[in-house]
């Protein structure tokens, strides 16, 4: 996961260092070697991108089904109490 955060923060840091080496002939007849760059620009943006995209982080749905029950004179009041406890209690477990 660091690495990924790595490469989207600085993309040409850890990219530019990826080379591969290429032979041709040249004009004169002899064989030359090139060091050019594994990745070319577009493909180092649409890997970037898609890095980017899939680090984002993604929407949670919560669902809880509860039943409650108060027969004091007051019984609303004590359960409006209950469901906001629960409430932060839940929102503190899943997001610390």
């Amino acid at each position: 996961m660091q690495a990924f955060k790595i490469v989207v923060a600085d993309p040409d840091k850890v990219l530019s260092t990826l080379t591969r080496e290429i032979k041709e002939v040249g004009p004169d007849g002899q064989e030359v070697t090139k060091v050019v760059p594994a990745v070319s620009e577009e493909l180092k943006d649409a890997l970037v991108n898609n890095i980017r995209r899939r680090m984002t982080p993604q929407p949670m749905k919560i669902r809880a089904d509860i039943e409650m029950k108060c027969f004091q004179f007051d019984g609303v009041l004590h359960i409006k109490v209950l469901i906001i406890f629960v409430c932060l209690f839940v929102f503190l477990i899943y997001f610390g």
